[in-house]
């Protein structure tokens, strides 16, 4: 593999969208980890990402970039995203859907800031590391990162280091509704905005935050959530309202999936929940094994169908954890400090945003279109990228006026394949 010397030139448009928001000692340092992140083999941690770096003697100076420097990594991640929109060429009115999510990362070090203890619904068991809130935008099918945020612990946020810091404690839906309620204006009165979220965001927190910028929500909720229907008198848990429900008013659908189509028998009541007003409750129930979901919406108006196919809209978040821990480091820091955490998960977002610039290249006839797009996957994307960087380095060479100096060059390159 060539290692990382100059950006190349193909990729000089999206990072200079955000070279303002860098001084000129901090530039160099965030173009190379970007592109080592993007390409690199395993871990993604300083000590293993070095190797692919030019200026390997200087290892420290990364560590103290993502540690110490002082930069805007939220501010890079928005502006980046509205870079990556702006390509496509958006139309006002269309649909903007903000995805939201809780994901954790667990750790070895009992010393890193902001750790905690808690519990595992894969393993089934309590783990040691952190938490951290993801918000996505899905625009045409397209995947940009918006913004992370790292959950601090009550007991962290109460130390003279979190003081300092200026963390004061926020649990996971209050994050999640500072994230929608700081969404740009001039988007929300761009787009159409729709929130997705799972069952755990479906409160007052989240969906007052929602009601209070005019964005239109689609959940699920959980199987003992109380609901209260307009069509009849009383309340009804939703596990045991269902069944009679979908066999008595519910209609087939078939929708498209990645098996194959699938069959749905769904049915719709309108009704009232606490903490959340009123709403559309569309009960869908999957023929092929009999699983039922009751999605909740506050847009009454919206048909039980597009309802049904708007939340299938979230799964792309959880697709994109899995991308962003296995392809691009996501939770692979091994710093004790809080700056570094958050400038490593940044950078994580950084460098997805960067492979979906280069999937976008290849689409500028679907662009103008205004159509869903479907773009090469992240592992294909890597690929292309290494090969455009290693273009990079014998465009370089080729510049070269002394036979010792491309012969050394070819030898270092050769040494780090």
């Amino acid at each position: 593999m060539f290692v990382i010397g100059t950006v190349p030139r193909k990729l000089k448009s999206f990072f200079g969208s955000v070279e303002h928001l860098f001084e000129k000692r901090q530039w160099p340092h965030f173009t190379t980890l970007v592109l080592v992140f993007a390409m690199a083999h395993g871990r993604r941690n300083i000590r293993h990402l070095n190797r692919f770096l030019e200026d390997q003697e200087h290892r420290q100076r990364h560590h103290d970039f993502l540690v110490q420097s002082p930069w805007d990594a939220a501010g890079v991640v928005r502006t980046l995203a509205r870079f990556t929109l702006d390509s496509m060429a958006p139309k006002q009115g269309e649909l903007l859907e903000l995805l939201v999510d809780l994901s954790h990362a667990a750790k070895r070090g009992k010393t890193m800031e902001a750790a905690h203890r808690y519990f595992d619904p894969v393993t089934k068991s309590y783990q040691f590391g952190h938490a951290f809130l993801l918000c996505v935008l899905r625009f045409r099918g397209v995947i940009i990162p918006w913004a992370v945020r790292l959950w601090a612990p009550r007991k962290f946020c109460r130390s003279e280091r979190a003081k300092a810091l200026g963390l004061k404690f926020r649990n996971s839906n209050q994050l999640a509704a500072e994230v929608i309620r700081e969404f740009p204006e001039e988007l929300a009165t761009f787009f159409r905005v729709r929130v997705l979220f799972d069952c755990g965001f479906l409160n007052k927190e989240v969906v007052s935050a929602c009601k209070a910028r005019g964005f239109r929500f689609i959940s699920v909720a959980k199987s003992n959530r109380v609901f209260f229907p307009f069509c009849q008198s009383g309340k009804r848990r939703v596990s045991s309202y269902v069944p009679g429900v979908i066999r008595t008013h519910g209609k087939t659908i078939k929708l498209p999936g990645y098996r194959g189509p699938a069959k749905f028998r769904i049915a719709t009541r309108t009704g009232h929940m606490h903490g959340i007003g009123m709403v559309q409750v569309v009960f869908s129930k999957r023929l092929s094994d009999g699983s039922f979901v009751a999605l909740v919406t506050d847009d009454t108006d919206l048909p039980a169908r597009d309802v049904v196919i708007g939340y299938r809209g979230r799964w792309p978040i959880e697709v994109t954890l899995k991308i962003l821990k296995q392809c691009l480091g996501l939770g692979q820091y091994q710093t004790t400090r809080y700056e570094g955490l958050i400038h490593h998960l940044h950078l994580c977002l950084v460098s997805f945003q960067l492979l979906t610039n280069l999937g976008l290249d290849d689409s500028a006839e679907e662009l103008s279109k205004g159509a869903a797009l479907e773009i090469d996957s992240i592992s294909t994307l890597q690929d292309r990228l290494r090969h455009i960087i290693a273009a990079e380095q014998m465009r370089c060479l080729g510049r070269s006026r002394s036979l010792r100096s491309v012969l050394r060059r070819l030898k270092e390159l050769l040494v780090a394949a």
